[in-house]
């Protein structure tokens, strides 16, 4: 079980290291769009698609981080008041909707990314299907994470406040 507590602490660590760089990526690049734009009448070609991809990949991998984090949207008024049992009841299967759902987003993503991600994206010239894999990773690593959670809960190993507050 520590295992799995090292593992969800490394990843979750790994992938907020990407966020910082993919937020400071776009936000140094809008920055900088504005000030050639309305500075000096110029742009970066491809610069408003880069924005685009880093906040699409910012949004994918933030996701699944904020179910590391139990930051993720839930209403726990209600759950707050239950016995601790039904608590991690309501709980484990909150984390299994919000895996099922990113499963039929994995299926039906997968099935998207087969009919356009060929097709090259402007002014790139590189297929749409690297942009787009962004949702299949994102929900990839939230199903990691509802199964990791709900392992952990089930172990009496998760620190989540609605469990213990």
């Amino acid at each position: 079980m520590d295992t799995l507590v090292k593992i969800d602490n490394w990843l979750t660590r790994i992938l907020e290291g990407i966020l910082v760089l993919l937020f400071f990526g776009f936000f140094t690049m809008v920055c900088l769009l504005v000030l050639l734009r309305y500075g000096f009448a110029a742009t970066i070609i491809g610069g408003n698609e880069g924005v685009t991809i880093a906040f699409v990949f910012t949004v994918a991998i933030g996701a699944a981080t904020a179910i590391a984090r139990h930051e993720h949207i839930a209403i726990t008024a209600f759950i707050n008041i239950l016995p601790r049992r039904a608590r991690t009841c309501v709980h484990v299967l909150g984390l299994l909707l919000v895996a099922l759902i990113n499963i039929a987003m994995i299926r039906y993503s997968i099935g998207w990314i087969s009919l356009t991600g060929a097709v090259p994206w402007y002014p790139f010239s590189i297929p749409q299907g690297y942009f787009q894999s962004a949702i299949p990773i994102g929900c990839t690593l939230a199903v990691f994470f509802c199964f990791v959670k709900v392992i952990l809960t089930m172990a009496g190993r998760d620190r989540s406040e609605t469990l213990h507050g």
